[in-house]
């Protein structure tokens, strides 16, 4: 327990706001939704951003190159099949994506933040390993269910929608 206190006292305030931004898009990702492409897009770009982050902040060699590809490949396939059986609707003219409801995104959120943070302000080489791994298996789920959405987008018939206000109230 007094590492865990140790880990949050150690995390730079500006992670905070951050942190509970992410969070407020993860909730709302727990009812349908109609998003906009680029609002869509800011996901993979703040955590594949981060993963980069990681990679500079602790690149000992090659082998962190290697480990940190691998497994940003693995998200990327993972985050492919999170999107294989969704059923989206596209107003191809507005560029809006209808998103049906889905914890992904809360879970992915409070799973980096844990191993960002619980791992990553450890001095061993395992658990900054481990931090590694995390950050791009994360960014490569986020990146790759970013680019299976574009891809259905492509397929999807046009329909005629209305952007989802941030935090409508039910």
């Amino acid at each position: 327990m007094d590492t865990l206190i140790l880990a949050f006292k150690q995390i730079p305030w500006w992670v905070y706001p951050i942190f509970i931004f992410l969070i407020l898009l993860g909730i709302q990702a727990l009812k349908p939704r109609t998003v906009s492409l680029p609002q869509l897009f800011l996901m993979p770009l703040i955590f594949g951003l981060g993963s980069i982050w990681t990679l500079i902040a602790r690149f000992q060699g090659f082998l962190d190159l290697v480990i940190w590809i691998f497994f940003l490949l693995i998200g990327y396939i993972a985050g492919i099949g999170l999107v294989h059986a969704l059923k989206i609707q596209v107003d191809k003219k507005k560029l809006l994506i209808r998103l049906p409801s889905s914890s992904v995104v809360l879970v992915l959120v409070i799973l980096l933040f844990f191993t960002k943070y619980c791992f990553g302000y450890r001095e061993s080489l395992l658990l900054e390993t481990a931090n590694l791994i995390g950050t791009s298996l994360i960014a490569g789920m986020f990146i790759g269910r970013f680019l299976a959405i574009i891809k259905k987008i492509e397929k999807a018939k046009h329909t005629k929608l209305k952007k989802t206000p941030w935090f409508k109230s039910r």
